[in-house]
């Protein structure tokens, strides 16, 4: 609604690198239709990513609400779209391996293919 009303060119703060790749530039996709009024079509791309999304928010948002982010979750899906950042320093947040496999799942189930997991 924003993005059409105000004619915004940006969707705000967000690891969207995080639902996306660069064959499937999905969020991409989906602002540029929204900024053009196809809502349909850009419903479809928001709810093809919604595992994902799920998965994203079930661990960020406790840290969130604390004042923190999850980084480690961040990298932890740059790695699984084939991209590197290397370790984060200490003191870190965990990603534990439930997690990971959480968010791996979630990534197959939003229609990505993991490279490394």
């Amino acid at each position: 609604m924003m993005i059409n009303k105000y004619d915004m060119q940006w969707s705000g703060a967000a690891p969207w690198h995080n639902m996306q790749t660069a064959d499937d530039q999905r969020q991409v996709r989906m602002f540029n239709l929204i900024r053009e009024g196809s809502m349909d079509e850009a419903n479809a791309l928001y709810w093809q990513s919604d595992p994902l999304r799920k998965a994203i928010m079930s661990i960020a948002m406790p840290s969130a609400l604390l004042g923190m982010y999850n980084f480690d979750q961040w990298k932890y899906c740059d790695e699984l779209f084939g991209l590197t950042g290397g370790e984060m320093r200490m003191p870190k947040m965990m990603l534990h391996p439930p997690q990971k496999q959480m968010l791996t799942q979630a990534m197959i189930a939003a229609g990505f293919k993991p490279v490394s997991a």
